[in-house]
């Protein structure tokens, strides 16, 4: 009857850790969602102006005549229509990140509806197991009690070393999408160096729009990491080494027209993307370790707790 409360008081506890992060990262997601949508309004107003700029010099004014006499009027509209794209790219992203946030954030407002109130139920169950240790003080009783606290705590600690795995696991795989494309830009913008001609040129410009979608996603998940590595109660080392994945967009969207027609920014953006995948590599091969670790108390407890059952 004792053991069959105290799994019952596992369930439920886990149920509250999972219960009290969702409501963390309710509250995270919000203050997040509230933070890209200031970015995009920015970046909205952002657009419509260098819009606006790229449609005052398409038009043939007087001062557009004369700056085309002076020579310098298509130069001002390359740069005009660079940094429109540049803009538009920045909004679609931004666009983006707030469609990802905003659908976890419903995907955590529903696992909080469905989980109900666990911590009302642990409290009325924690009620009935004290009635029935008052009534067994056995040593026996005690030694089996100590060990199945040492698993609950073993257990919820697995819990939250496995969710990181997770976390980490996503991103790795975002991080590769990117590394993947990136490689290809890298290839065939080699080949468009060495008069690949437009197949080259169209297929490379490609491949770095297919990387720039993965930004987004990885952007979340990054965050989502650093979350999940802390929950897991580690040494500190771990969560400073992801803050400085903050800036990743950043420093992919930095100059991103101007400087992706070059191969030295599709490089430097390689060479930034692998960094981050290393430091994830690393992180992720520390916690699979520890994890392991935990693994291993855990069936040490559980041989431990069978053989008390196992006394005659």
């Amino acid at each position: 009857m004792q053991e069959d409360i105290n799994l019952k008081l596992f369930g439920l506890r886990d149920k509250i850790r999972v219960h009290n992060k969702n409501k963390a990262s309710l509250a995270s997601l919000a203050e997040q969602i509230k933070k890209e949508e200031t970015v995009f309004f920015y970046l909205k107003e952002k657009l419509t102006k260098e819009y606006h700029d790229v449609e005052k010099l398409e038009g043939m004014s007087l001062a557009g005549i004369f700056q085309s006499i002076l020579g310098n009027r298509e130069e001002r509209y390359e740069k005009e229509k660079k940094e429109y794209l540049e803009a538009k790219l920045k909004y679609d992203n931004s666009i983006e990140t707030l469609r990802i946030l905003k659908s976890r954030k419903e995907e955590v407002e529903r696992a909080l509806r469905e989980a109900g109130d666990p911590e009302k139920e642990y409290e009325a169950l924690l009620k009935e197991k004290e009635k029935i240790l008052l009534a067994s003080q056995g040593e026996r009783s005690v030694k089996l009690n100590e060990t199945i606290n040492k698993e609950e705590s073993l257990k919820l600690s697995l819990n939250e070393m496995n969710e990181a795995v997770t976390a980490g696991g996503e991103l790795q795989s975002t991080l590769i999408k990117i590394i993947d494309s990136l490689e290809s830009a890298q290839g065939w913008g080699t080949w468009d160096i060495f008069g690949g001609g437009l197949i080259a040129t169209s297929v490379k410009h490609g491949k770095i729009e297919e990387a720039r979608s993965y930004i987004a996603s990885a952007q979340v998940q990054m965050n989502r990491f650093s979350k999940e590595l802390a929950d897991t109660g580690e040494r500190s080392d771990l969560t400073i080494e992801i803050g400085s994945f903050e800036k990743f967009a950043d420093f992919f969207f930095d100059n991103f027209i101007t400087d992706m027609l070059v191969q030295s920014k599709i490089n430097s953006s390689l060479d930034h993307t692998r960094s981050v995948y290393g430091k994830v590599m690393g992180i992720m091969d520390m916690l699979r370790e520890r994890k392991d670790k935990l693994d291993g108390e855990l069936k040490a407890a559980l041989s431990i707790h069978n053989a008390i059952l196992s006394e005659e």
